[in-house]
């Protein structure tokens, strides 16, 4: 009897040693995930052409949102998009144009305030420096012609025969070269948001 006793007293013993140890380890798991979570997010500023970091029919993958990427090429058709949010949460109509990158795929490219667009000039060529973010999966406006809902790449299939890069690009700098000679594009350009997903 007194043995049993003994037994007991010390598997309970064990059995609280284990417990408060579980308890211990879990706190410091959460202080570990509390400290990790108040680091800033290191975004590789390395700057890389677009056909190196994403290819054209093909998710983009993560690990290229947000990241800067140089592109060549001229502007093909040129939509607005309604109701978009930059990094400081304020709501504007943007220019969304299709860059055509090489003879066979495009990208779509939030090029600024759709208030402060110029005329369409689609025989210039550009050189754009921007960066990645990807495609929208919610709805700010209704869908219409000259319209995208959303900045997709999905909602311009029909729009080209085109193979179309996944996610879109937002500029940063942008430049217009004609006979060797390469002139700056001045305007007010957009401060990308932080991708939802």
């Amino acid at each position: 009897m007194m043995r049993r006793s003994n037994f007991q007293s010390v598997l309970a013993y064990i059995g609280l040693v284990a417990l408060v140890g579980a308890f211990a380890s879990l706190g410091f798991w959460q202080l570990q995930r509390a400290q990790d979570s108040r680091r800033p997010i290191v975004i590789d500023r390395t700057v890389l052409s677009l056909d190196s970091l994403a290819k054209p029919r093909t998710s983009l993958d993560g690990s290229a949102v947000l990241r800067t990427v140089t592109a060549n090429g001229k502007y093909i058709a040129r939509f607005q998009a309604p109701n978009q949010m930059d990094a400081s949460g304020t709501s504007a109509n943007w220019e969304v144009n299709l860059l055509q990158v090489s003879p066979s795929a495009a990208i779509l490219v939030a090029r600024g305030l759709w208030s402060d667009r110029g005329e369409s000039d689609f025989t210039k060529n550009y050189s754009i420096e921007a960066t990645v973010m990807p495609h929208q999966n919610d709805a700010h406006a209704e869908s219409e012609a000259g319209v995208l809902s959303r900045i997709d790449s999905a909602l311009v299939v029909n729009e080209t025969t085109l193979d179309l890069y996944d996610g879109f690009l937002i500029v940063a700098k942008e430049s217009i070269t004609e006979n060797g000679v390469s002139t700056s594009v001045a305007r007010t350009r957009l401060n990308p948001p932080t991708p939802k997903s």
